[in-house]
């Protein structure tokens, strides 16, 4: 139908129930530079690294890119999916995780994504 990859729940979820908890696949700390991130990135296993740049990313004019952000070693996708998919978190920082990032894109929410003290979500 168009709508690309989503989070969906198959049986019912009493209120307050948690639905899953997942460690960050990446974490951008608050405040990096585009060049720090693209380093960070260059760090971590291929497989993560093609995991991350699968996430959707939103239209340029709409997720603020800017010139710099193509210096990230990806011609400005990391960048992209950072802002598409990143998930602040309590320490400032934006994490991306590999299944509920999805989760942030509902027109139509009915859950809420709650962060943990140990930074899962």
């Amino acid at each position: 139908d168009g709508r690309g990859k989503c989070l969906l729940v198959r049986e019912e979820v009493a209120a307050g129930q948690v639905v899953m908890t997942e460690q960050p696949i990446f974490v951008q700390p608050f405040g990096c530079s585009v060049r720090r991130t693209a380093m960070a990135f260059k760090r971590l296993p291929e497989t993560t690294c093609r995991k991350l740049l699968e996430l959707a990313t939103a239209p340029q004019h709409a997720n603020g890119h800017t010139g710099e952000d193509s210096h990230d070693g990806t011609g400005g996708q990391l960048i992209a999916v950072l802002r598409t998919n990143g998930i602040c978190r309590q320490d400032g920082s934006v994490g991306v995780y590999a299944v509920l990032s999805r989760a942030n894109h509902s027109c139509q929410p009915n859950s809420v994504l709650l962060p943990h003290l140990m930074g899962l979500f």
